[in-house]
């Protein structure tokens, strides 16, 4: 890590070349200008599918970046990236985290979510009534209020980490570490992993839409140090 920022402070590092070094296992910037593709720069070749059309090429969230945002009307848009084996996670045995950039006043709605409205969600990064909670084997937790970054205008970043026996995951706002040791359930659900959104009943649809812009969503098939989240944060805000 001390590399890591090293570099980010020497300003030669861009942001996205410090996630694709911490080797995520999916990572969309969704700085698309058009089309329908949503480019998975891990490398890994997982790329997502824009649907209904969600304004591209909004705002970017990335100080000194010049990167866009997709923006989602909290109605009918929101990415799928599938069931592509990486998003795949083994209950209580794979470790694994999840991050994301987002700017909006909405307050309830998912940002990134492997689940249904039906049997449940194995995984999710969730704003309900303008609270962050994340949710890991159909467990909900709550993370930390966040009232106050809901007026739009000024992007944040939230995320979270479970280790590989699933006992107690944490939840990050802001890069900063809110809860350390949320409860984990034991559910799985084989639907898509959606961004903005979680599937309906069963692996079709949609419901608990996200209105605003996303950026930056990362998945990692390992826990992010605490270091690693907020390096992420900071790199960010203070531009790299």
């Amino acid at each position: 890590m001390p590399t890591l920022t090293k570099q980010v402070h020497a300003g030669n590092q861009t942001y996205e070349g410090l996630v694709r070094g911490l080797g995520p296992v999916g990572y969309w910037r969704l700085n698309e200008a058009s089309g329908t593709v949503a480019h998975d720069l891990s490398g890994n070749g997982n790329d997502g599918t824009y649907v209904n059309a969600p304004t591209l090429g909004a705002g970017g969230l990335i100080a000194r970046d010049s990167a866009k945002s997709a923006q989602f009307n909290g109605t009918d848009e929101y990415v799928t990236l599938g069931k592509p084996a990486d998003l795949v996670f083994t209950l209580r045995t794979d470790p694994f985290s999840v991050c994301a950039w987002l700017d909006t006043a909405d307050v309830t709605g998912y940002v990134v979510c492997k689940g249904d409205g039906t049997t449940g969600v194995e995984y999710g990064l969730l704003i309900v009534s303008s609270v962050f909670r994340i949710i890991v084997g159909g467990t909900s937790s709550i993370v930390g209020d966040v009232s106050s970054l809901l007026s739009g205008g000024d992007p944040f970043f939230l995320s979270m980490t479970v280790p590989a026996a699933w006992s107690e995951a944490a939840g990050y706002i802001n890069g900063s570490l809110m809860a350390d040791s949320p409860p984990v359930g034991t559910d799985t659900v084989d639907v898509d992993t959606l961004i903005g959104a979680r599937r309906g009943d069963g692996n079709s649809g949609h419901g608990a839409l996200l209105a605003g812009s996303v950026q930056e969503v990362m998945i990692f098939d390992k826990v992010l140090s605490a270091a690693e989240v907020n390096l992420l944060y900071l790199a960010r805000k203070n531009g790299v």
